[in-house]
């Protein structure tokens, strides 16, 4: 992507972006110069900010690719004997990434808000909607993955805590069977990740219905034009509050993992592993671009709303001065 010179860049910025005064001092033919050197910088820096948003683009697509090669990859295998929990493990460790991205998305959409109201006021109404559908959109596509990966985890399975031997002159004898202690630290850990999950998706049920409580409260305190931005999110919210209830059901009842799970090897799994950690350093430090590529292209498009505003205003002038 190109970049304008700074210090051109500023400076017209300055010029072309501030009000009008004055203007019977300034001859038609002056300003309609400035009115074509508005438009072309309006072109330049519509262009600028298809540009960022085509970045944008093509890293989320990136971004979702990685991670959707990684959950399915999990969800379609599980530990042999051999590998004993290492798939449980990186089962555990990616339901708690996609976890903290859940959070994390969250935390992007409030910020993102705040950041459009405070400082680009006329790149809210359609553009905060979009932003905000598309924060949803990654959010629920994660909690998907995640109880996908949770009912991908082993199930349980009935085996004897003993395995009796026999030699050939009749002599009987007992020992522990090592695979019913493994079946035993593999439920212990199944069923801490579902409670942790349930417990997740409770604390997500009750701030969702508080946030609603408190935007139905103050609902008449806002404009009509608001109010309907208000409302949406309110339908949006208990939409979102439905689904986690069901949600939540799905995992209490246990479910079972898909068919046609393989079992991979020690060495496999341990590969595996590398693989994806390296995967995940690759996400966060791709995620955080993202998060900086946003907000450049929502600077960009606050910058092409003031200058269509200053265009329309030394449109108006022009036409003024014709008349006169």
């Amino acid at each position: 992507m190109k970049l304008f010179p700074t210090l051109f860049l500023l400076g017209l910025c300055v010029f072309l972006c501030t009000p009008l005064t004055a203007t019977n001092e300034k001859s038609i033919e002056q300003m309609e110069s400035e009115i074509a050197l508005v438009k072309e910088h309006l072109t330049l820096r519509e262009k600028r900010a298809n540009d960022v948003l085509q970045d944008i683009l093509d890293l989320d697509k990136d971004v979702e690719t990685q991670i959707d090669v990684i959950t399915q990859k999990l969800a379609s295998i599980r530990d042999s004997k051999d590998s004993r929990i290492t798939v449980l493990q990186t089962k555990e460790k990616v339901i708690e990434g996609l976890k903290n991205l859940v959070a994390y998305y969250h935390q992007e959409r409030s910020l993102m808000e705040k950041e459009m109201q405070k400082h680009y006021p006329q790149a809210q109404g359609e553009d905060l909607k979009d932003m905000a559908h598309a924060y949803d959109e990654k959010i629920e596509k994660r909690v998907e993955q995640i109880i996908t990966l949770t009912q991908s985890l082993e199930t349980h399975q009935d085996l004897p805590k003993y395995i009796e031997h026999r030699d050939g002159w009749g002599n009987t004898w007992k020992e522990k069977n090592k695979d019913y202690k493994m079946q035993q630290q593999v439920d212990n850990r199944t069923t801490a990740t579902r409670k942790k999950l349930i417990e997740a998706i409770d604390s997500a049920v009750q701030r969702l219905e508080n946030e609603t409580a408190e935007l139905e409260r103050e609902l008449n305190y806002y404009t009509p034009q608001e109010q309907e931005l208000i409302k949406e999110m309110i339908e949006r919210n208990k939409e979102t509050i439905a689904r986690r209830k069901q949600q939540k059901l799905e995992i209490i009842g246990g479910g079972s993992a898909p068919s046609g799970q393989q079992t991979v090897s020690r060495s496999s799994a341990h590969e595996l592993t590398k693989m994806i950690d390296a995967a995940g350093n690759n996400l966060r430090t791709d995620i955080v671009r993202l998060s900086n590529l946003s907000k450049q292209y929502l600077a960009e498009k606050q910058a092409v709303a003031s200058l269509k505003q200053n265009l329309t205003q030394r449109e108006a002038e022009l036409a003024k001065a014709r008349e006169s």
